[in-house]
This record gives C-alpha cells, structure tokens and sequence, in this order.
C-alpha cells in the first residue's frame, strides 16, 4: 500500500526521533495482524518540530487529542492517520536507549523494546475500555511468542504500574504472570 509506504518514508526522514509503536511495531516480534494506521512515539517536546516536518512531506496536521495529534497525507484518498503519542522526555529517552532499527515497507525505523511496548500496550488497555481487548491480545501473543525476554519479575513490575486488575488476572490464568 503506497500510503503506508509513505508514511513509513516520512518518519525516517523527520529531524525529529520517533518510534514505531502500536499494531506495526508487533512485527519487530515476529507478530502481525491488521491495521489502519501507522501508531508512533516522541517526546512531547519535539512536537511542533514534528509538525513542521511532517507539513514538509505532505502531511496535515488533522486533530489534537491528550496525549495523541493526528495528521493525514495532504491529497491521497487512500491516506491512513499516523497518530502520534507524545510523552516526557525521560520516558522518550529510555524507550530511545532501548529501541532497536526494524525493516517497514522497505524503510527502516525503531521500534521499543519488548517490556516497553508491553508497558504501553497494558497502559492503553487499562485507560481505554474500547482497546481492552485488543491490547491484551496484542500482550499475551506477544509475550507467547517471546518466551523469556520479559522476565515474569520484570512482567509483575509493568503491570503493577500499567495493567488493570482484569488484565493482571487474564496473564495469571495464562500463567504469563
């Protein structure tokens, strides 16, 4: 889809970090499944720096929510959003120390590190019902498929930060947790 493609060839050109996150950054794990937009993560405070960057690929800033802006391809009918999450810089920070390069649509971008794209995907979960389920699934098959690279140690810590107590109980019945 060239509308992806081109949203993936924006990001790598920002001056801006960013990383991939959301349903694409499954992929760096072995995982897919469909998706509608391209999800990422900066640092809220290069987010007019983002903006300017992206109008220079063609893209329109299109809607500001809490912690998300959205923008759009200027003038493509099969555009898909690319939201992008913003967070405080030391968060930023240490997902950047840990992130690692990973091939999308021909060009390469970061991704989190496991624990911290669980911690995002758990944080989602607990503060947005209608993902729930979603984002659990998008957990479990994720640390299924990763046996061992989130310790169970590591795994309680997360969750007692970020996770529900209906998640916490859904990853104990798998014995995840």
């Amino acid at each position: 889809m060239a509308a992806l493609a081109d949203a993936f060839a924006a990001l790598a050109q920002l001056d801006v970090p960013a990383l991939v996150i959301g349903g694409h950054a499954l992929q760096a794990y072995g995982l897919s499944r469909p998706t509608f937009d391209v999800d990422c993560l900066i640092a809220s405070s290069n987010k007019e720096g983002l903006r300017s960057a992206l109008v220079r690929f063609n893209f329109l800033w299109m809607a500001e929510f809490d912690a998300f802006t959205e923008y759009r391809h200027r003038g493509r009918m099969d555009s898909i959003p690319v939201h992008v999450m913003h967070v405080d810089v030391g968060t930023f920070e240490k997902f950047w120390a840990e992130s690692f390069e990973h091939l999308f649509e021909g060009t390469r971008l970061r991704v989190p590190a496991l624990a911290h794209l669980v911690a995002l995907k758990l944080h989602a979960a607990k503060n947005q019902q209608e993902r729930a389920g979603k984002d659990m699934r998008d957990v479990i098959q994720l640390l299924q498929f990763n046996v061992g690279v989130v310790s169970k140690e590591d795994l309680r810590k997360l969750c007692q930060r970020y996770a529900s107590a209906e998640a916490i109980r859904q990853l104990e019945a798998l014995q995840l947790l």
